[in-house]
C-alpha cells in the first residue's frame, strides 16, 4: 500500500514539475492539489477556461468568416462611418464586347469583316468613328470626368452619358440607392468614362461622393 502511494505522489510530482514551467498551469495545479475537493475545484476552473477560450475562438472565427470582402452591385453598405464609398466599374469582357459590337455594326449598317476581334479593322473603325462624330461633332477621347447634381444618382447611357459612344453599343443604366433615402440628396455621382480611339470598349468608374 505504501509502495503504491509513493508511486501516485511520485507521478503527481513530476506532473506538476511538467506543467508548472507550462501555459498549463492549472494541470499543475490539480496534479498537486493536497485533497479530492481542491484538486475537483482546480478541474472545474480549468474546464471553465477551456470552454471560454473555445468560445472566444470560435466567435473571432465566424467573425472572420461574416467579412464581406466581395460587394454586389447592389449593395447597400452597413451604415458605418467607416464603411468604404460605393462604386462600380462596368468593363465588358472580349466576348461581350464583340457581341455588343457587332449588334451597333448591324444598326448603324457598317460592313465588318470576318476578324476575331473586329475593332482591329481601321476600315470599320473609320466608319464607327464617323458615325459617332456625326452624332456629336465635338467628340472627345481618352478619359471623360464629369460630376452629377447632388441627389442625380442615375447615370445613363442614352441621357446623362457624355461621349455618344455608349449609347452607339448598348443603352443601360446604373442607379445608386441609399439608405435611408432622405440622404440621396447629400450624394452626387463622379463618372469616368474612357474612350480610346482604337479599342471601343465600355469602361465605366461611377463613385458616390
Amino acid at each position: 500500500m505504501c509502495l503504491i502511494q509513493n508511486t501516485d505522489h511520485t507521478i503527481m510530482k513530476c506532473f506538476s514539475n511538467v506543467f508548472s514551467q507550462s501555459s498549463l498551469v492549472p494541470l499543475a495545479k490539480i496534479a498537486n492539489a493536497p485533497s479530492r475537493s481542491l484538486r475537483l475545484l482546480w478541474a472545474i476552473v480549468t474546464a471553465i477556461m477551456c470552454i471560454g477560450l473555445c468560445i472566444c475562438i470560435s466567435l473571432v472565427v465566424m467573425q472572420y468568416l461574416k467579412h464581406q470582402t466581395v460587394f454586389q452591385l447592389d449593395y447597400s453598405g452597413r451604415h458605418t462611418v467607416y464603411d468604404q464609398v460605393p462604386g462600380i466599374t462596368i468593363c465588358p469582357q472580349s466576348q461581350e464586347s464583340k457581341r455588343l459590337f457587332l449588334d451597333a455594326m448591324k444598326r448603324l449598317n457598317i460592313i465588318t469583316q470576318p476578324m476575331p476581334l473586329p475593332w482591329f479593322s481601321k476600315t470599320v473603325m473609320d466608319q464607327f468613328r464617323m458615325k459617332a462624330i456625326e452624332i456629336q461633332p465635338d467628340l472627345k477621347f481618352g478619359v471623360i470626368i464629369h460630376r452629377l447634381p447632388k441627389g442625380e444618382l442615375l447615370w445613363n447611357t442614352s441621357k446623362t452619358a457624355l461621349s455618344p459612344i455608349y449609347r452607339m453599343l448598348l443603352n443601360f443604366s446604373v442607379e445608386f440607392q441609399i439608405q435611408p433615402s432622405y440622404l440621396s440628396d447629400s450624394y452626387r455621382l463622379t463618372v469616368m468614362e474612357q474612350v480610346s480611339k482604337l479599342i471601343y470598349f465600355c469602361y465605366l468608374l461611377v463613385v458616390v461622393k
